[in-house]
């Protein structure tokens, strides 16, 4: 994008507080090599012309519109005791632990992302991204998969109070698929939420098939393209670039969300998928493709999501923000950035480029077949609602 385009990144060390603690791959670690890297690249960096941005206040009233009070009071109480259960709001288990602080940070998350959000429809922005953000499996009333807060769902929220017609085009790349957000606005037909993910037949959370189209007002609005395991970069990109830029066009968003989870990339511990850095940079490149032909004003919010290999999700951010920007990234991190890490004990290599992945021979028929079919499900699912 042109250097008239207003780009921001959201980085505190606040955010380095969203850490489970006793091992837990949701720990400060998993973002200390992108927050040093985003800093040194696009911050410090003044050709790239980013500004810093510092979260505001925001009025809770939006928190209490996402979530229920009493999902807030017991999230709160626990948050303050440091211990305790409450099955029936999914706190207290492995993927969402009870520790000390946890609100705090929690309600940091969103006061982030809402600032981003207000900024980007108000023009001050035209570009945001938030480092932490992207918590897409909370629901109204219940924690999941190392998320408590749906900071999403939030702004979202903020955004229909500043414009009640408003069209959001949410699209989730992250490694799980986004069904915190679906639920939430699967009756809403000015949310299209996109999710494409590892197939939840193989992983948590188990949902995000192409039959899951919304109901009601929002039935066509909700789109589901599963990948199977060990999807390598070029399969990958077939399958987003037949359904993403279509959709796009379509449905001419007024604000453009993308959860960017760096959980999808090949090194990730949790997932199966085969993604590199050409991927991340290949999705940004077409959301920014289509923001340019579709939109008269840009208005693109990108939030980190998953992702909990430290150096992988360095090298898909950062690829990520240059493929969504236009702005060139160097083949190799800063030497400073190297040593940095190092003294942070995570260990990097001078590249941000991976090599592209290719298929597992022995199993590439089954990929591309199952691939294929989902597909071809999402289509017939979605043809009466947009022409694919």
């Amino acid at each position: 994008m042109s250097s008239t385009i207003n780009q921001g990144i959201l980085l505190d060390d606040t955010m380095l507080s969203y850490d489970f603690g006793n091992g837990h791959v949701m720990n400060a670690e998993r973002l200390l090599a992108a927050y040093h890297l985003l800093e040194k690249i696009y911050i410090t960096n003044e050709e790239a012309e980013f500004q810093l941005i510092t979260p505001e206040d925001y009025d809770r009233k939006y928190l209490f519109k996402a979530h229920t009070r009493n999902y807030i009071e017991k999230f709160e109480a626990l948050s303050q005791q440091g211990k305790g259960q409450a099955l029936e709001f999914g706190l207290g288990t492995p993927d969402c632990p009870i520790w000390q602080g946890m609100a705090n940070i929690s309600n940091f998350v969103v006061k982030s992302t809402v600032t981003l959000a207000k900024q980007i429809y108000n023009g001050k922005l035209n570009i945001g991204f938030g480092l932490l953000g992207g918590l897409h499996h909370a629901t109204a009333a219940e924690a999941s998969g190392f998320c408590y807060y749906n900071d999403i769902n939030v702004a979202v929220q903020r955004l229909k109070a500043l414009n009640p017609d408003i069209r959001i085009l949410y699209v989730d790349t992250d490694l799980h698929h986004g069904d915190g957000v679906q639920s939430t606005f699967y009756q809403d037909p000015n949310i299209l939420t996109i999710s494409f993910h590892e197939s939840g037949k193989f992983l948590f959370p188990g949902s995000g098939f192409p039959l899951e189209i919304g109901e009601k007002d929002g039935e066509g609005y909700s789109v589901n393209l599963p990948f199977y395991p060990y999807t390598w970069d070029e399969e990958y990109q077939h399958g987003f670039d037949q359904v993403f830029p279509i959709l796009f066009e379509q449905y001419q968003p007024d604000f453009v969300i993308w959860q960017a989870g760096g959980d999808a990339h090949i090194k990730d511990p949790l997932g199966h998928l085969m993604l590199t850095s050409h991927t991340y940079r290949h999705i940004g490149a077409q959301i920014r493709d289509q923001v340019l032909k579709h939109m008269q004003v840009p208005k693109v919010l990108m939030l980190g999501g998953g992702g909990y290999n430290p150096y992988s999700n360095a090298k898909s951010w950062s690829n990520a923000l240059s493929g969504l920007t236009g702005v060139t990234l160097p083949d190799r991190g800063p030497e400073s950035w190297i040593i940095q890490c190092k003294s942070s004990g995570i260990e990097v290599n001078p590249s941000l480029q991976d090599t592209q992945s290719t298929p597992i021979k022995e199993d590439v028929d089954q990929i591309t077949t199952g691939n294929a079919e989902y597909l071809a499900q999402l289509k017939s699912h979605l043809t009466p609602y947009f022409s694919l």
